[in-house]
């Protein structure tokens, strides 16, 4: 979509509606422009001669080619004027009014318009309805914000794009101003009629500038790319979806005129990518803020970061409840080696005893604030030990020198630190300020600081799992035949027909056109065998008394084939089939999402469908190897392992089929959907007992 630098880093910027009252946005625009950027600036506005010392122009008195300007009129005039730039040639347009599509009917008739001369012009723009760009390197601040802002520049590694203008206005001066929080660039893209999450996405991959990536989305508007952007992506990405509930979409509609999606796609590429998924805006910076400081230890290309950690703490109850926490998540309390111990306790009272969490008051009391220092450092060199979780009373006798030369150890010796902070204000901003510099993650609450490393510590771990090499050869896939039959809908016969022949296991099954027909493939598959009625465009046909099972002799099957003759009119089939033994049964389809194209389900059927709820849905396309670790993001895996009466699932088998489906939605563009319901597993292996193809009209 072209290169943004035009938006980040323009020789020359006009602004629209740039004001001399001091309460407008037009004027807090202007001097947020005037503060930081070093180039050529144009304000607009017939009603001025000249602002601050600055002439006023009217757009056609600006120069042709400029390279940015940015809009802040009513609604109703931004059309009018957005056409005049068109006219100046002018490459680029931030449009920071609001009034558009989110407010509905006559609002999206002007973002319409706007969105034809976009098409026509080639020129770029950014919003409407968003608080801009603030970059806090270069020190643009193309945006309304609070001029407050300029008391909290702090420029970092963390970049966000977001679809709402609260999170690069109030919230991050919030962040910024009250915690150890420093930002590359904060991208508001509100109704982002052209300038999408894709575009920032990809261009914030390739900043150098940024090293971590914050999203606030309420719609993902390129789903096939977005996709593509964040399963290639070598930075760490962590996202907040607004619009996950029925209530938050409707609430989405009305904020930016976003389509909230299906959740459940969204959350299947979190899955199957390295996003990272969070529940609020503070939780988003924190974890950004985690993921940050590691770059200080491995640059995040060396996944052998492990999941043991130290709890080092004033406070023995405050270690308690760190432990209590750690409960379900991924990381868990290291041991800590006799030698460890031993060099801990000659700096603690005799009466101390030593273990993990460590208790280093008592040592304090006795050896001095050296001693915090010191047992810090006996616990960083132990090997056992991947991860420390520092506690800290702010107006202790830790000092600067203090905390750089915990940072020299813990970078030394690869141990990434997290401090949990309470004591009085000025000490904790003191404290802020000093990790902030230090690139030293730090957290107000115990909970808050468990999270970041248990998600931090799952990245890692996903980025080291593999599925094992000596089960998985993409050259056993089949390669795929032309779509039989123009039918819309496949019945259960020819999709599995179909299914079949691309290598998916199905029931063993025939079609027969008399009762001696029947009684013959009974005989040759062996009883018990299930009657099914098949009828064009059916799909649902137990409801239709269509289906009889338990036929376990052949006066049953005689009288089950008596009566479903009776039922079929001259344009339907009659199948047989084998009636398989159940250990349980899976579910798996293939769907085209509006946005993300095809995606494929996986979850467990039958009577276990209700009670466990248990699914997953992924978007195509992905490997047999990806396919193969798909398998172990159900939930209930000591099912699939074999628990009790549960026979244990072949999963290079199931990886196959969900590989197959994902193929399909990619090669066939007319598959609309395929049901694979149920598959049944058993001790001999998993079939396909009733399947469905449906194309498009």
């Amino acid at each position: 979509m072209g290169n943004l630098d035009l938006f980040f880093y323009p020789r020359n910027i006009a602004i629209i509606g740039a004001s001399k009252e001091k309460t407008k946005g037009g004027n807090v625009i202007l001097n947020n422009v005037r503060k930081g950027f070093k180039g050529e600036i144009f304000p607009v506005n017939p009603k001025y001669e000249e602002i601050d010392g600055l002439r006023c122009y009217n757009i056609s008195e600006l120069p042709e080619g400029l390279d940015l300007a940015i809009v802040f009129v009513p609604a109703k005039a931004v059309v009018d004027s957005v056409l005049e730039l068109t006219k100046k040639k002018i490459k680029g347009i931030i449009i920071e009014s609001g009034g558009f599509a989110e407010t509905g009917e006559f609002g999206q008739k002007l973002q319409n318009q706007l969105l034809e001369i976009r098409k026509h012009s080639g020129i770029r723009i950014w919003g409407p309805n968003c608080m801009g760009i603030v970059d806090m390197h270069s020190r643009h601040i193309f945006s309304f914000v609070s001029p407050i802002i300029w008391d909290f520049i702090y420029p970092g590694d963390i970049s966000l794009i977001v679809q709402s203008g609260m999170l690069t206005a109030s919230f991050l001066i919030d962040m910024c101003s009250s915690g150890p929080f420093s930002i590359a660039k904060a991208c508001s893209i509100g109704n982002k009629l052209d300038v999408d999450e894709c575009d920032l996405l990809e261009y914030l991959l390739n900043d150098p500038q940024t090293k971590v990536i914050g999203m606030y989305l309420e719609s993902i508007k390129r789903g096939t790319k977005f996709f593509e952007l964040v399963k290639n992506a070598q930075k760490p990405i962590v996202i907040l979806k607004g619009g996950k509930t029925r209530q938050g979409a409707k609430a989405a509609l009305t904020h930016t005129a976003s389509y909230a999606g299906s959740y459940e796609v969204i959350s299947g590429i979190f899955e199957q990518t390295n996003l990272v998924e969070v529940n609020d805006f503070k939780e988003m910076m924190n974890l950004c803020l985690g993921f940050s400081s590691m770059y200080e230890y491995n640059n995040l290309k060396n996944t052998q970061i492990g999941n043991r950690i130290a709890v080092v703490t004033f406070s023995g109850g405050a270690g308690i409840v760190s432990t209590d926490l750690f409960k379900d998540k991924s990381i868990e309390l290291a041991t800590l080696s006799k030698d460890t111990i031993r060099r801990i306790k000659s700096l603690s009272p005799e009466w101390m005893p030593i273990s993990n969490p460590a208790d280093v008051w008592p040592a304090v009391e006795k050896k001095g604030p050296s001693a915090y220092v010191q047992i810090f450092k006996e616990i960083c060199e132990d090997d056992g030990v991947d991860f420390i979780f520092l506690h800290v009373f702010s107006r202790g006798n830790l000092r600067y020198r203090d905390f750089k030369e915990i940072k020299n150890i813990s970078k030394r010796m690869k141990k990434p630190v997290f401090f949990w902070v309470i004591g009085e204000r000025d000490g904790k901003h003191e404290l802020f300020e000093i990790c902030r510099e230090l690139k030293l993650p730090v957290f107000q609450e115990i909970s808050s600081a468990v999270e970041v490393m248990d998600k931090i510590v799952r990245f890692y771990q996903k980025l080291k799992t593999k599925a094992p090499a000596y089960l998985i050869s993409e050259e056993e896939l089949p390669t795929y035949l032309s779509l039989p039959s123009k039918k819309e809908i496949l019945d259960e016969f020819e999709s599995k027909l179909f299914l079949r022949s691309l290598g998916i296991p199905t029931v063993e099954e025939y079609l027969v056109s008399s009762e001696k027909d029947s009684i013959f493939c009974a005989e040759k598959m062996g009883y018990p065998v299930v009657l099914k009625g098949i009828l064009p465009g059916l799909i649902h046909k137990t409801e239709e008394g269509l289906v009889k099972t338990n036929l376990y002799t052949q006066n049953l099957l005689k009288a089950a084939y008596l009566e479903m003759e009776k039922r079929i009119p001259d344009n339907g089939k009659i199948l047989i089939q084998k009636q398989l033994e159940i250990g349980y049964e899976l579910i798996a389809g293939l769907n085209r999402d509006e946005n993300f194209g095809p995606v494929v389900m996986l979850g467990f059927g039958g009577i276990l469908a209700d009670i466990l709820k248990d699914k997953i849905v992924r978007v195509a396309p992905f490997s047999l190897k990806e396919a193969y670790l798909f398998t172990y993001d159900l939930k209930n895996q000591k099912i699939l392992e074999g628990y009790r009466k549960y026979p244990k699932i072949d999963r290079l088998e199931v990886a196959k089929i969900i590989k197959i489906l994902g193929d399909l939605g990619q090669r066939f563009d007319k598959i609309e959907s395929i049901d694979l319901n149920p598959l049944i597993v058993n001790s001999h292996g998993i079939f396909c007992v009733d399947a469905t193809i449906i194309k498009k009209r």
